[in-house]
């Protein structure tokens, strides 16, 4: 029974009315409050009509709590819960998209920003056109454009712009198949949304990074090998296999996400250039800005290509590390620092 149902019954029971929320606690429900019957429902092995439940990992690694509080302009409790339901089982049939913009105009209005578009969905191949697409939950955040079809792999230094650029694609795909608003233009076709963004080791459980790394995204294998004449899946994976040795990473990094792109979108961020040098030309290859000098900034803007190099040196430097360490970093790797590298404003 899904949460309009159980609100239903309650009013035909005790004539229960949800209390109007005042305006100043518009957008104010906590995300854990109204998380917590749709993660319930989802336990009972109920799924909504016509959608799919993101998995646990997808929700934390998105942050999907901070882009419900940036969007969420619901005017009753009930409301908020049925918004976060829908974001938490975005629709994967356009009828259930319909039903779901009507109930939207009585539950809360369009997020009233200068950014909010009516994407363009369709069924069949996987692929997406956005333009000036960002992160909803990034004050003044920069738009930049894409095209997947079906893969793309993003290169860049740390601090670039990699993993919020991921976090968007995700977040705006999420959004388009729960409230039907994107934040940039957005064309694209109906997807199964899986992320592996943030991978830590499972001390309590003697559990290693890689180990988790290799189940995490042992998942999104599981879901591409699965796929039964269902919709597309979007897999979005920053960093993938970073916790074993280089030698063997980047042979599993490219094998895993070719594999992944057989059928389905890819979009993954890698400091590993041979990875980019590596995978095959379905991988469109993308890079963001490395600023070359004392005091400029990265843009956050997205571009063709593989980065020419990595600011990992210049940071230490900039954080103070002792010159004996960068001089041995210096003369093991054959590279000079060069000038630090600012982070900018999104």
């Amino acid at each position: 029974m899904g949460v309009l149902d159980v609100a239903n019954a309650l009013r035909q029971w005790r004539r229960w009315l949800p209390v109007r929320r005042r305006p100043w606690a518009i957008g104010k429900t906590e995300a854990a409050d109204a998380r917590r019957l749709a993660d319930a429902e989802r336990r009972s092995g109920g799924v909504p009509d016509g959608c799919a439940w993101l998995d646990d990992r997808t929700v934390d690694d998105l942050d999907l709590a901070l882009v419900f509080r940036a969007i969420d302009r619901t005017v009753t409790p009930t409301g908020a819960q049925v918004l976060w339901r829908w974001l938490a089982a975005p629709a994967i049939r356009v009828d259930v998209l319909a039903a779901r913009e009507r109930s939207l105009a009585r539950l809360a209005a369009r997020p009233a920003r200068p950014d909010a578009r009516v994407p363009q969905l369709s069924t069949g191949a996987g692929a997406i056109t956005a333009r000036g697409i960002v992160h909803p939950a990034i004050a003044g955040a920069v738009g930049n454009d894409v095209v997947l079809s079906p893969a793309l792999i993003v290169t860049g230094s740390n601090m670039s712009g990699k993993s919020t650029f991921l976090r968007a694609i995700a977040i705006n795909a999420i959004c388009a198949q729960s409230i039907h608003t994107t934040f940039g233009s957005w064309s694209a076709a109906l997807f199964r949304v899986f992320s592996v963004m943030r991978v830590v080791d499972a001390t309590a459980d003697g559990v290693s990074t890689y180990a988790v790394e290799v189940a995490a995204v042992g998942t999104l294998v599981e879901a591409a090998a699965k796929r039964d004449h269902g919709p597309p899946a979007l897999f979005v994976i920053d960093e993938p296999f970073s916790g074993t040795n280089p030698v063997l990473r980047v042979p599993i990094v490219v094998s895993v996400l070719e594999y992944l792109s057989e059928r389905d979108v890819v979009v993954a961020a890698t400091h590993d250039l041979e990875v980019a040098a590596q995978l095959d030309a379905r991988f469109a290859r993308g890079y963001f800005f490395e600023p070359e000098h004392r005091g400029t900034r990265f843009d956050y803007k997205l571009r063709q290509g593989v980065s020419p190099a990595s600011n990992a040196l210049a940071l230490l430097v900039v954080a103070g590390y002792p010159p004996e360490i960068v001089a041995a970093v210096e003369r093991r790797a054959g590279v000079s620092w060069g000038e630090p590298v600012l982070p900018g404003p999104r």
